[in-house]
């Protein structure tokens, strides 16, 4: 697997930078010697110390990975219910194998209804999201919850740093 598949997209990046997402990562999407070109690196602490005391002339930008993402993440929350992270490589329907695959990643909550005296439970998804990697469908997820207020940032920095 490509370290770029283990981490979000530069422009995930850049957004969850936008929204006040703060700390540092293991990785970073590094500025390459083309114009528009980017890679992933893995900066130095001197570099990390530069970009402290210098964060505009500093051309990276932190690239998440699914542990850290997944710290960053609630699994529970009052309004959303339960996160559930799952992988499709299979059309549920045809049971056939699915030409690509996908990460979803969702909360839900239990209701359920009574028949004949009998409880009947349903799981109700929410939110739903889905990419080709876990670490893009994560950063997805993320994004939304702090684009819709549903998650406060001061929150998701605080699980970074924990």
């Amino acid at each position: 697997m490509k370290l770029s598949d283990q981490v979000i997209t530069r422009e995930q990046a850049q957004r969850l930078k936008e929204l006040g997402v703060d700390g540092d990562s293991l990785f970073a999407w590094e500025q390459s010697g083309l114009p528009g070109e980017c890679r992933v690196a893995y900066p130095s602490e001197f570099a990390r110390e530069t970009k402290r005391e210098f964060p505009n002339q500093v051309k990276w930008i932190q690239a998440w990975t699914v542990a850290e993402l997944g710290q960053m993440l609630p699994d529970y929350t009052r309004e959303l219910g339960n996160l559930e992270i799952g992988k499709s490589e299979t059309d549920h329907i045809s049971m056939k194998p699915k030409k690509e695959k996908w990460w979803n990643v969702s909360y839900w909550t239990l209701s359920g209804r009574v028949e004949r005296d009998l409880y009947i439970p349903e799981q109700k998804s929410k939110h739903l999201q889905q990419a080709a990697t876990l670490a893009q469908t994560l950063a997805k997820m993320l994004i939304h919850l702090l684009e819709n207020n549903l998650l406060p940032v001061s929150e998701v920095n605080e699980r970074i740093k924990g």
